[in-house]
């Protein structure tokens, strides 16, 4: 099975982190967010998969080559133009072909993975099959929401402050054909002068067909600094503790430490800590519930308490 993936995005709201780094290549716990992506589709039997690049694309294409290393057979195509979704989407036509896809917006992750909602997405009756979750009103301006009758929906809304479900889609969608190209090719640019899934998606009901939902556990969204940090927080979960002995040094588990990583004695890490690789810490710092990216150096903070820090700059969570 083929899925597309669309990983042309800025990531503005991450921003000084994603000047340099594609928000999906920042590395969690030792692989790049996308990867985590490409692991869960990897695990339902999906090999085919597009990845649709822009902003420092180059950086996504240059780890990943044509996926072999990573047990799936990856195509790029570049959006030269940010456009939107559902400009991006276009761009994998060839690569969809007459087949059924996934579509996965790889800047949310699912609690639980794809494997419990797969089976029922591609045995679908109808043309598209949606994912989606519960968000609180706090996140709902980040994401769109639905409005639905039973287990259809009847409408998709883009992002809004002033949303009337907490029913948000998270991201992914399996298309039973490629019908919803032609779709695209009659769009016409939104107000926010982009062209986007969700109006293609409305366009399913004037063909008199249908879009079913089943509701996930969890999702989370990449695309925000507290969302950013609740993926690290959930991803610490999920993996063994490589904390090391490090000489007069406190560890408060979770913790994940990179490789060549050097902490000074008096240190306290943790809890819910994790430091990436080639990062030094000097001597007497308290770090609790923070992301210290690749490459850091920090040496004039005493107590760190939910930051993100990178070489490019400090985030408050």
């Amino acid at each position: 099975m083929k899925a597309v993936l669309l990983a042309a995005g800025k990531g503005h709201r991450l921003s000084p982190i994603s000047d340099k780094t594609s928000k999906l290549m920042i590395m969690i716990h030792g692989k790049p967010f996308l990867e985590y992506i490409i692991d869960d589709l990897k695990n339902v039997g999906i090999s085919e998969i597009c990845i649709v690049i822009g902003h420092l694309g180059s950086q996504i294409k240059d780890y990943f080559g044509n996926g072999h290393d990573f047990g799936v057979k990856i195509e790029f195509i570049r959006q030269e133009k940010p456009l939107g979704t559902a400009d991006a989407l276009r761009c994998a036509e060839k690569f969809v072909g007459n087949d059924s896809f996934l579509l996965y917006l790889p800047d949310t992750i699912l609690s639980d993975g794809l494997e419990p909602y797969f089976h029922k997405m591609i045995n679908t009756t109808s043309e598209i099959h949606l994912l989606t979750s519960s968000v609180t009103q706090e996140n709902i301006s980040h994401v769109g929401t639905m409005e639905i009758n039973k287990n259809k929906v009847l409408r998709i809304n883009e992002k809004s402050h002033n949303a009337s479900s907490n029913l948000a889609w998270a991201g992914i969608a399996f298309f039973k054909t490629n019908f919803i190209f032609k779709l695209i090719n009659t769009l016409t640019l939104s107000p926010r002068g982009e062209y986007e899934i969700t109006e293609a998606m409305h366009k399913i009901f004037e063909n008199n067909k249908e879009i079913e939902f089943q509701i996930s556990k969890k999702f989370m969204d990449l695309g925000t600094p507290n969302g950013l940090f609740e993926v690290v927080k959930f991803l610490l979960t999920t993996i063994s503790s490589s904390s090391k002995n490090f000489q007069n040094v406190s560890l408060i588990e979770p913790v994940f430490i990179g490789k060549n990583t050097t902490i000074c004695p008096g240190c306290t890490i943790g809890p819910f800590v994790s430091i990436g690789e080639n990062v030094q810490i000097k001597n007497n710092i308290e770090i609790s519930n923070s992301f210290i990216l690749n490459d850091s150096n920090i040496k004039s903070l005493n107590n760190i308490k939910n930051k993100i820090i990178s070489p490019t700059g400090i985030i408050q969570i």
